[in-house]
């Protein structure tokens, strides 16, 4: 097979040899499973639409249709139909995002590299990018945030075991160590966006209540240590870990009346008023 582009209908067919892939890819992975289906699909009916190709020099590079670039070279085809343009790096960036926009399984986090690849490279603000991406500029803002959430926020989002409601909701605890938490249990059992609010709300109800009872005249106290006395509705005192984790075993409930875990480790702020 010569290595010259041939002239097909409107777009020629180029040799697989002569193709680079995306410099710098949107989609995070593509699954061998969906490449596969592609192969057998583009086996049994054909290539529908052609790839689109910006010149290189010599070469090409995909602007988009990776996917299709790669079921073919499954297949073991020698080359590809294509649609050949001459597009800046700032073009190519825009068409690449504008195509995978329209993919139903793009994730979250992809859609929010994809806009801060378009903000921190192209210098585009978030009003410029909105209007090239047929987007209101509060989604794309919401979707910015992505990229500063933890990586566990941001794992949990790409796999689809959180909405993005949800991943804000509980971002939005101020505790790093329970917001984990949360998310563990989110991801879990599988939670609501109004749930992972009220969770969050409930928190910060108990943090300022803790901060109230903190040294004052009431049947609370903090031991110094990540261990705080709580009131128990039915046995009266017992230690909970400050985390909110779990509440430390039921053996505890047996210790004195008047001590607190925190007190076998000789806290000085051991004893509690009851």
């Amino acid at each position: 097979m010569s290595s010259k582009a041939k002239k097909v209908g409107n777009y020629r067919k180029i040799p697989l040899s002569r193709i680079n892939p995306p410099k710098k890819a949107d989609r995070i992975d593509i699954l061998p499973e969906a490449v596969e289906e592609r192969s057998d699909s583009i086996a049994e009916v054909g290539l529908l639409s052609p790839v689109l190709l910006s010149v290189v020099g010599e070469r090409y590079e995909i602007v988009f249709g990776h996917r299709r670039l790669l079921a073919v070279q499954g297949l073991g085809w020698s080359d590809i139909p294509a649609l050949i343009v001459n597009y800046t790096p700032e073009q190519i960036s825009i068409a690449r995002a504008t195509e995978n926009l329209q993919r139903e399984d793009l994730s979250p986090l992809e859609e929010s590299r994809l806009y801060s690849r378009l903000v921190n490279e192209l210098q585009l603000t978030i009003s410029e990018v909105a209007t090239k991406m047929g987007k209101s500029p509060g989604v794309v803002k919401r979707r910015l945030e992505i990229v500063r959430m933890p990586a566990s926020f941001q794992r949990a989002l790409h796999s689809g075991k959180i909405s993005h409601g949800v991943a804000e909701e509980l971002w939005s605890c101020a505790d790093d160590a329970h917001r984990e938490y949360l998310l563990e249990l989110a991801v879990e059992h599988g939670i609501t966006t109004a749930i992972a609010r009220q969770w969050v709300q409930e928190h910060r109800k108990q943090q300022r209540g803790n901060r109230r009872s903190v040294g004052g005249e009431g049947r609370e106290r903090q031991c110094g240590s990540c261990f705080r006395i709580r009131r128990h509705p039915l046995e009266g005192n017992f230690p909970t870990h400050a985390t909110g984790r779990r509440p430390i075993v039921q053996a505890v409930l047996y210790l004195h009346r008047y001590r607190c875990w925190a007190s076998i480790r000789k806290c000085p702020e051991s004893r509690v008023r009851v």
